[in-house]
């Protein structure tokens, strides 16, 4: 599953879930859930326009200061295996023959996982440890009795899976995620 706050950015929203969807060859097993703001109706409908791989998830509106109870509210809906924590605002480019997505399904459920290069404007990150958009096994952080997610979820999903649990950290060959954050 993959988890996607969005507010009143379509063209961005509809652009990560086209890149998505071109980057898995088991698109069968892809979901994306979107938080939408319930005064966010382009975000809705855009949710609608982008088809069955997308679940809107309609809430009140909390701000961005509030991520990570947006990226919560969004791991509770989704029925995946695994969980991307992603943006709007990033494009994902993968190699032509890899498959990010039938590259997770072949691992363990005790390993962090992270694309192999993260790019933050004209920043390039290879194999960045507490790098940005995580990967984790769903819900795997209320194993041990954490029952909710805290911001930064990247920062957070990797001081609980890495350095308190000791959980093997991979990245996937290939992969690369942009942040094109507005400045």
């Amino acid at each position: 599953s993959v988890l996607i706050p969005s507010r009143a950015r379509t063209e961005l929203l509809s652009r990560i879930v086209k890149q998505l969807i071109e980057s898995t060859k088991i698109t069968g097993s892809l979901e994306v859930c979107v938080y939408v703001d319930d005064d966010d109706t382009e975000t809705l409908e855009m949710c609608g326009l982008l088809g069955s791989v997308v679940t809107a998830h309609v809430r009140p509106r909390v701000g961005y200061e509030n991520l990570f109870w947006m990226y919560d509210e969004l791991s509770k809906i989704a029925t995946g295996r695994w969980t991307w924590f992603l943006n709007d605002d990033v494009k994902i480019y993968q190699k032509i023959g890899d498959d990010w997505l039938g590259f997770l399904s072949l691992q363990p459920n005790n390993i962090l996982m992270y694309p192999e290069i993260s790019m933050l404007h004209d920043s390039v990150y290879i194999r960045e440890k507490k790098g940005p958009f995580p990967i984790a096994p769903a819900l795997s952080w209320n194993i041990k009795g954490d029952t909710r997610l805290y911001g930064p979820v990247d920062e957070y999903i990797w001081g609980l899976l890495r350095d308190r649990w000791q959980w093997e950290v991979k990245w996937i060959p290939g992969l690369i995620v942009r942040h094109d954050r507005p400045a």
